[in-house]
């Protein structure tokens, strides 16, 4: 579930027991069930941004510790 809180969209996790073992996907991580919900297409793209940023930061940082080429 999104809800907005001094301009930021956050995801509320609303949990229950299947007591079925599950591993979400990535996007699940990432996104949650946001999916037709009102405001789902801008919580999309604020996590693309912090993704982005991450991104950018991270490719400098694995080349100063040689992890990657």
């Amino acid at each position: 579930t999104l809800c907005r809180a001094a301009g930021r969209l956050y995801t509320v996790i609303n949990a229950q027991y299947t007591g079925r073992a599950a591993e979400p996907t990535g996007l699940a991580c990432l996104c949650g069930k946001t999916q037709g919900q009102p405001e789902a297409q801008a919580y999309r793209e604020q996590q693309l941004v912090k993704l982005k940023n991450t991104a950018w930061a991270l490719h400098p940082a694995r080349r100063r510790m040689g992890w990657m080429p």
